[in-house]
Formats: C-alpha cells, structure tokens, sequence
C-alpha cells in the first residue's frame, strides 16, 4: 500500500502542498548531511508533528536546514584560529540562511 492511499483527502492535499512548497536547497542540504532528503515521508513526519500546519512544517523545515549548515561555519571559525566564543566585538558565527519563502 503506497503511502498517499493511507492519508484522506486533506492530508494528501497538505502533503503534496509541503513537497511543492520546500525550495530544493533545504532537500540538497539535508541529504548532503545524511538525513533523507525532502521525500514524501519526510514531509509527512513534519506535518503530523506539527498538526497538518503546513506553514509551519515549511517553515521549520528550513530552519532545520539552517540548523545542519551550523557546523560549517563554526569549522570556519576554528580554522581560522577563533573559537566560535572568542570572535572579538561584532563577529559571530552567523546561523547560515536559506530562502524562507
């Protein structure tokens, strides 16, 4: 049984709105990280977590994202001789962003 003919009408509504709505970097970031990648399952997960909100799982699923490019910055601090605490006055390890709409 394919995973679309367990959901009703609604839910496969929101679930084919979340896949259209999630720009593909947050899909190449995250299977660039080892996770899955912006599948079908995936968006059903974020979308039962989050009540069928499909703003909310868009919009938490870029965050995450971001959230996985952290640690490249942070390399870059390191590499660069500054812890990400001791950057000096103004320098931060800035959270990467992606698209948000």
């Amino acid at each position: 049984m394919k995973l679309e003919d367990r959901l009703d009408e609604t839910q496969r509504r929101k679930l084919q709105e979340l896949l259209r709505a999630v720009p593909q970097d947050v899909d190449s970031t995250l299977v660039k990280y080892g996770e899955e990648g912006v599948t079908a399952q995936t968006c059903l997960r974020w979308l039962k977590a989050r009540k069928w909100d499909v703003k909310l799982a868009k919009k938490e699923l870029i965050n995450h994202a971001a959230w996985r490019l952290q640690p490249l910055c942070c390399a870059w601090a390191a590499q660069n001789g500054q812890s990400k605490y001791e950057q000096g006055a103004g320098r931060s390890c800035a959270s990467p962003t992606l698209p948000s709409e």
